[in-house]
């Protein structure tokens, strides 16, 4: 299920939902979980992720997967990860920083530096990279392309006024740099704006078919 990952937020409530997913009529089990940094659960919760973005809740999301590994029902060597916008990010990062709990990813219109983003969003959690060096180095995703080793599909409107196209650039000449264009595939929308791609689900769905080769396959 596609996450956000984001400050403040919730991935998931307590809720009774009628409606079955479709990822399992395909031989996927599916999971969220909380992390820290999200909303809901209090002050010292929420601010676990103050001035650290891409840590802590990255650090969740990883544990999560390796405590499904110890459950009969779950296959530990074939997980995937999706998100758009700061889940894209949130999926980007989970997939180079612990290559142990994911295999493959899908970065939807995901910020991949904080230094690409709008100031009012980012300095609120993040300060300024002049006040918080430490925060914005430990918060790039190029900065883990050395651990990257599944395979991640890169989705991005070149007309995104929210997330600048350049976060994908940029991600994508880290990768090639460190020689491992093999591991990404890569779709530009010319006139697309932030997510909402018009075959972003049927690319992403046949790259995790593709790739993960779900048990009802």
């Amino acid at each position: 299920h596609s996450l956000y990952g984001g400050p403040g937020t919730t991935e998931f409530s307590f809720s009774y939902v009628s409606s079955p997913r479709a990822e399992t009529n395909r031989g996927y089990l599916v999971s969220k979980c909380n992390h820290r940094g999200g909303g809901s659960r209090g002050k010292e919760f929420l601010g676990a992720a103050y001035q650290r973005l891409g840590t802590v809740e990255i650090h969740d999301h990883a544990d999560a997967v390796r405590h499904l590994r110890e459950k009969p029902y779950f296959d530990g060597t074939r997980v995937a990860i999706t998100g758009s916008s700061y889940g894209g990010y949130a999926s980007a990062m989970c997939i180079m920083k612990h290559p142990d709990a994911f295999q493959v990813a899908c970065n939807s219109s995901g910020v991949t530096d904080w230094r690409n983003y709008d100031t009012i969003y980012t300095e609120r959690y993040m300060r300024t990279p002049q006040a918080n060096p430490e925060g914005y180095k430990l918060g790039s995703a190029m900065n883990y392309v050395d651990r990257f080793q599944g395979h991640m599909l890169i989705l991005h409107g070149m007309v995104d006024d929210n997330v600048h196209p350049n976060n994908a650039f940029q991600l994508i000449e880290a990768v090639e740099a460190a020689g491992k264009h093999f591991h990404i595939e890569v779709r530009f929308y010319a006139n697309a704006g932030h997510g909402g791609f018009r075959s972003g689900s049927a690319l992403r769905n046949e790259f995790f078919d593709r790739h993960l080769k779900p048990y009802n396959n």
